[in-house]
């Protein structure tokens, strides 16, 4: 799972926000990211996807609406969306999510960034648990070649 980059002039302090519902904190989700984003991770821990996948859809949607559609933290949470769906075994739609974290990635990062390659090895997953096993060796390899350019 991706964290939202900590904004500053958002950082409110933890500790208020240990007693606000959920509920409160995705009305105005830029007072809490890091929050939800710890309750969401919570809720996929314990095995609880459709809660996991409530809370990173609405922060999609946060983020759609804050930013467009290219920018790092909706690339990030379409890449949140289909670990959930991974998650679950719901690999089709898994596999739609990381491929949309891939496209958002690259546009918003370049195609050299390492977060591209980190979602094309989920696209590779994904295309191997759908037994698509030559879209699984395209994507581990175009992942392969990002990392080499990226990190050298």
């Amino acid at each position: 799972l991706v964290p939202p980059p900590v904004d500053k002039r958002h950082s409110r302090g933890l500790t208020h926000e240990m007693n606000v519902p959920l509920s409160k904190m995705l009305e105005r989700p830029e007072d809490y990211l890091c929050k939800i984003h710890e309750y969401a991770a919570h809720s996929l821990k314990r095995n609880d996807s459709s809660e996991a996948l409530r809370i990173f859809t609405a922060l999609l949607e946060f983020y759609r609406k804050r930013h467009g559609e290219l920018h790092m933290n909706v690339g990030s949470a379409h890449h949140n969306v289909g670990v959930v769906y991974l998650r679950a075994g719901r690999h089709r739609e898994a596999l739609d999510a990381f491929q949309r974290a891939v496209r958002v990635r690259k546009g918003a990062l370049g195609r050299d960034n390492p977060d591209v390659a980190v979602s094309l090895v989920k696209v590779g997953i994904s295309h191997l648990l759908l037994s698509e096993f030559d879209q699984a060796l395209l994507a581990f390899r175009n992942a392969l070649s990002v990392r080499r350019r990226a990190l050298g």
